[in-house]
């Protein structure tokens, strides 16, 4: 599968998620597609919401996002937004690929709406596999020892990957709401497309899933902003 038919079927995925959540409103949303690429996703939302803005850093790729679309090259961790401006974020496969995940995270929830929704998937540490450099266990060592293991692979060391657990992500994101589509990816991936999981994960019961989130290799969540202090995860 070639890096454009991935992200299609990414946005497919996250289509379905928000109908699923949020139909009655996606034509009133303006919306960020942040960590854009050459704006697949950004393209195939703008169908459906009022306004989207595709931002990545990386102006090589910017530079192919279809000129109908608002596109920006940008820094993730210091948008050049005001507080409050879009009702909807997409942080797709992003957070291990920046410096400071933390600030972010930080950023993102800043320039949201309260009530405004995060739509954030990402790798899970935990997870054996490293599917950036394809290799099993590596992000498990420490880092001057994983970048000795790449070079004795002879892999390229060109990725900064930065990898968070389950809970780990749970603690930058506290304050907001948490609807957790990961199992529910895993054990419908006729509706859900694009679950980067392996096919046999689907053959096991959705109550075990769902209390293994935390052990999934990639996690799918939407966030919310709450609107008052009223805050709990709906889990």
């Amino acid at each position: 599968m070639t890096d454009r038919e991935s992200r299609q079927i990414k946005a497919q995925k996250i289509l379905t998620i928000l109908h699923d959540l949020w139909s009655d409103r996606l034509t009133e949303l303006r919306c960020l597609d942040l960590g854009c690429g050459i704006g697949i996703i950004a393209n195939h939302l703008a169908k459906q919401v009022r306004l989207i803005i595709a931002m990545d850093s990386d102006w090589v790729l910017i530079s192919q996002v279809s000129p109908g679309l608002a596109r920006l090259q940008g820094d993730g961790l210091k948008l050049p937004f005001g507080n409050a401006t879009f009702d909807l974020v997409i942080c797709a496969q992003v957070y291990e690929h920046v410096r400071d995940p933390t600030q972010l995270i930080d950023e993102i929830i800043r320039v949201l709406k309260p009530g405004g929704l995060c739509y954030f998937s990402g790798p899970n540490r935990l997870w054996p596999y490293e599917y950036h450099y394809r290799v099993w266990f590596i992000h498990w060592l420490p880092r001057k020892w994983f970048h000795k293991a790449l070079a004795w692979l002879g892999r390229e060391h060109s990725l900064e990957i930065t990898l968070y657990t389950y809970r780990q992500l749970r603690r930058l994101w506290r304050g907001l709401v948490l609807y957790d589509y990961t199992a529910r990816l895993i054990h419908e991936p006729e509706r859900f497309p694009g679950a980067n999981a392996p096919k046999w994960m689907r053959h096991i019961p959705y109550s075990l899933i769902s209390r293994l989130v935390f052990v999934m290799p990639n996690f799918n969540w939407i966030l919310m902003k709450p609107i008052n202090d009223n805050k709990e995860s709906l889990l």
